[in-house]
């Protein structure tokens, strides 16, 4: 008998909530589908039949997890497109933070040579999101018009993904991961932005540095 739509979705979120679980406990996304079939209680063929192979698995992980990021993001207060971005730089240490297991796994997998999957799938997602974000900006004149917002973005990406590795690999705890990250965006975002948000973001970056150095 087919399954209904209800029970089929139904199987399908139990599949990716198995991979987020193993992910969260092993650290990283190197588990099996044997392994991932055992931890949703099916049988080894379902998550093939349901949703394809591993990496198809992953993928639905990630936009699993950027949908709850943008969740957090729709729930912010009506604010500036910089600072909207600025704040959305922050909530990414709250969102990592709540769920530190499985981010840091996530994390890990992205910049394993194991799953390389999971890079690619954060590039793109992250990809859609930030550009939104930092378009904002440029369109409301908070940021230099000699930018551009594919570029930008990128250096963005790359900015908040050295942040969050080195809170990995150095234990950060969360207070040192959000001065961190406030100071390298807003130092970055400070090379472009008009006066008077240049100062702002300036005094912000020097602020979390000066507590960086204690």
């Amino acid at each position: 008998m087919a399954l209904s739509p209800e029970r089929r979705e139904a199987r399908r979120r139990n599949l990716i909530e198995a991979a987020e679980a193993l992910i969260r406990e092993a650290g990283d996304a190197g588990f099996q589908m044997r392994e991932l079939a055992a931890r949703a209680g099916v049988s080894p063929a379902t998550p093939y039949n349901l949703i394809g192979g591993k990496g198809e698995i992953l993928r639905l992980v990630v936009r699993d997890e950027f949908a709850g990021f943008e969740a957090r993001l729709e729930a912010l207060p009506p604010m500036s497109p910089l600072k909207r971005l600025m704040a959305a730089t922050d909530e990414v240490v709250t969102h990592y933070e709540a769920d530190r297991g499985f981010h840091r796994g996530l994390i890990q997998a992205a910049f394993g040579a194991a799953e390389p999957e999971v890079r690619q799938f954060m590039g793109v997602e992250g990809l859609a999101l930030w550009q939104g974000l930092v378009a904002a900006a440029l369109e409301a004149g908070e940021l230099s018009a000699a930018l551009r917002a594919g570029p930008l973005t990128n250096i963005l990406l790359r900015t908040i993904a050295g942040v969050a590795e080195a809170w990995i690999t150095e234990d950060w705890d969360e207070a040192r991961f959000r001065l961190e990250m406030t100071a390298a965006v807003g130092l970055l975002l400070a090379a472009g932005a008009a006066e008077p948000l240049r100062l702002d973001l300036l005094a912000r970056a020097a602020a979390a540095q000066q507590a960086i150095a204690g």
